[in-house]
């Protein structure tokens, strides 16, 4: 163990650090483009976005940033922190996902506003997509586990499975929860359990060589099916030679079980892969990487060059139903009002709270304990943590507003 740090006493009415930022750190002039950056070189590395109840929540990097209308920001650090995480909300709860370095785990954490968060699940697989719907929420992980959480009068009750088949990416639609595998099947349940084949898509279109006929669908965010307008579109990326090449093809459906292509390598719409960045103001949007271009379609058949977005690199994220999506870099976000939809935030309400945190400065990715004390002669170990960035402050939730401590932190070998 190494030299201990005093870090000094801290009052339990130190108040939690918060960024406020109104519009963005650093605006830049802006083209006749509908989409305009808000926030430009973000703290908060936006690795997934959710919207919900007039609130826009990001998370990355043991962070979260808020917003109410998509153009004014602030960011907080709130416990538990998680890393590569995902965010996505369903009757007035935002639930966020990834890795904890407090337990070493991977942890399922909810909030009502994106601000305050308690632990829900823990897993040991690395979970990537979730969905909301019929009263239940629906995980799945990149090794093939399904979590459950059902709601009951007790609250969510949690079950974790493996299905028969590899998940790839989820969606919930007309009461179905949706689930496309890794072999182009598409399978609907009503409740995140019980799971029925539907379909396949076309192989007279995947199969591009016999020898080699691994296709699968792609997923962006949660949207590798999405819906609107009365369609489904599914994308998928196969492998077409033995070397590795790969092809591309959108689908389109009315009922998830007759899929058409609606263009794919023979047709206009560039090779590459596409990925189904969300449906917004009645249109699917699509990137595509090998063109580096944005694509709209109202119905998921006739597509048209999206000029608009001309300019901003591949988002991390398209807010479902609303104007916010996020760069590739996790860093600048950028919104348009021709996509945007109005809402109302929450009611205003005014609550103070006040709790004690410590500032640490230290080596970004070593592990240190917390510690605290009320009388400088005997020290408890509050928790482990790996130093996500340096200097970096860490809030203790669980002490009382008359408490008075010491805290210190120790690197650990």
């Amino acid at each position: 163990m190494k030299t201990d740090r005093f870090l000094g006493l801290l009052v339990a009415r130190t108040l939690v650090f918060v960024i406020l930022i109104h519009g963005c750190w650093m605006c830049q002039a802006q083209g006749p483009s509908s989409w305009n950056l808000v926030l430009s070189n973000s703290p908060v590395l936006v690795t997934s976005m959710a919207y919900g109840n007039g609130t826009f929540v990001g998370c990355g990097n043991g962070r979260w940033a808020v917003s109410h209308d998509g153009t004014s920001w602030s960011v907080h650090a709130s416990p538990p922190f998680i890393y590569g995480s995902g965010i996505q909300y369903g009757n007035g709860q935002f639930m966020a996902y990834g890795m904890s370095y407090q337990n070493n785990a991977y942890i399922i954490i909810q909030s009502t506003n994106g601000i305050n968060w308690t632990q829900s699940f823990t897993t040991s697989n690395d979970l990537n997509s979730a969905v909301y719907g019929n009263n239940t929420w629906v995980f799945i992980s990149k090794k093939g586990e399904i979590v459950v959480a059902s709601k009951s009068l007790s609250g969510l009750v949690w079950t974790d499975y493996n299905p028969p088949f590899q998940p790839i990416n989820l969606t919930y639609a007309n009461g179905l929860f949706i689930m496309g595998s890794d072999l182009g099947d598409i399978w609907t349940s009503s409740d995140g359990i019980g799971w029925e084949y539907v379909s396949s898509l076309p192989e007279s279109v995947l199969y591009k060589s016999d020898s080699f006929p691994t296709y699968y669908l792609y997923s962006m965010s949660q949207s590798g099916i999405l819906f609107g307008n009365g369609v489904y579109i599914a994308a998928s990326r196969y492998n077409s030679t033995p070397s590795g090449g790969y092809d591309s093809v959108v689908f389109v459906s009315s009922n998830l079980v007759d899929w058409v292509p609606s263009f794919s390598q023979t047709n206009s719409y560039p090779n590459g892969m596409p990925f189904l960045t969300g449906y917004s103001g009645n249109q699917f949007i699509v990137y595509s990487s090998s063109s580096m271009n944005f694509y709209t379609s109202s119905n998921g058949i006739s597509w048209t060059t999206n000029s608009s977005l001309v300019g901003i690199t591949f988002p991390v994220y398209f807010t479902y139903g609303q104007g916010v999506l996020v760069n590739s870099t996790g860093t600048d976000i950028y919104k348009s009002d021709v996509y945007f939809t109005n809402s109302s935030p929450p009611p205003a309400s005014l609550g103070i709270s006040t709790y004690p945190g410590v500032t640490i400065n230290g080596g970004a990715g070593n592990v240190y304990q917390i510690q605290y004390s009320a009388d400088l002669n005997t020290w408890q170990t509050i928790t482990n943590i790996m130093l996500p960035a340096s200097p970096f402050t860490w809030v203790d939730m669980n002490t009382t507003i008359t408490s008075k401590r010491f805290y210190r932190s120790v690197q650990l070998q």
